[in-house]
């Protein structure tokens, strides 16, 4: 198999080890930064997992690799990319691949089952874009039966939204889901509360929107946690209804034990 080959097989199945080990076996006599990123990176991910952890640190030989050579690497996906934020770049490599890129709603609606084959991503922040549209469509991107965690923050998404959100079975495998800085009130929150498809979620974050019920914490000077607070108590939602939300509430007792979108899947 050739490079683009093993490239594909790692797309085509993102869970997989062997794909990324024989992708680094072939690389390293020649590109031996590439099959080092990607060996060092598999090998933090298992330590992590044998140890329980909840949040994905990345090592400085990590960072410098990327640092030095990601300019390289993340070429041929520039022009799909929204670069800000946290993601300097517009992506992030984990497991030795692109995991986790910013990416237009144009692009991802736009590109389909293509966004897929680009590369492994398993976390995807949905920017606004420039004819974003109605929101609501969204929920028919292909790539989100793909995907680990998910940000559709700031694109406007309302309670009319709410119910193809609901519905989107191919959000069930994320664990994952930011939704602030949106317009969803009690009907829309509603609605998805009740849905199996948010049953599977560690984290719903909804800050910003016309109301949030997501219990926030209140740290000690130990990152323990003292208090937590809401907008409206979750009960407000939960008697609605007529069942426990669980990601309504923060079981999390100290500060760095809250997991983060990369290995929420894993808690």
């Amino acid at each position: 198999m050739n490079q683009d080959e093993l490239h594909a097989a790692v797309c085509a199945d993102p869970d997989a080890e062997a794909p990324r080990i024989a992708f680094a076996n072939f690389l390293a006599p020649y590109r031996p930064e590439r099959a080092q990123l990607v060996r060092l990176q598999l090998a933090r991910f298992a330590a992590d997992r044998a140890a329980g952890a909840v949040r994905s640190t990345q090592a400085a030989a990590e960072i410098a690799l990327v640092g030095t050579h990601g300019a390289d690497w993340i070429r041929y996906m520039e022009s799909f990319v929204v670069p800000g934020g946290e993601l300097a770049t517009g992506v992030r490599f984990e497991r030795g691949f692109i995991a986790h890129a910013r990416v237009a709603i144009e692009n991802v609606m736009g590109l389909g089952d293509r966004l897929a084959q680009l590369a492994p991503i398993q976390h995807l922040d949905v920017m606004p874009g420039e004819a974003t549209g109605a929101p609501g469509r969204i929920a028919s991107a292909k790539i989100l039966g793909h995907l680990d965690s998910i940000s559709l923050a700031g694109l406007g998404l309302t309670d009319d939204d709410a119910p193809a959100l609901a519905a989107c079975e191919a959000l069930t495998r994320a664990r994952w889901i930011d939704l602030s800085g949106n317009r969803l009130g009690v009907p829309g929150i509603v609605t998805l509360a009740r849905s199996p498809v948010f049953a599977t979620k560690v984290r719903v974050i909804l800050d910003g929107n016309l109301v949030d019920p997501v219990e926030h914490p209140f740290y000690d000077y130990d990152g323990s946690v003292a208090d937590v607070a809401a907008d409206i108590p979750p009960a407000a939602i939960e008697d609605r209804v007529g069942a426990k939300v669980p990601w309504l509430r923060y079981p999390w007792g100290r500060a760095d034990r809250v997991p983060d979108r990369y290995y929420a899947r894993y808690v």
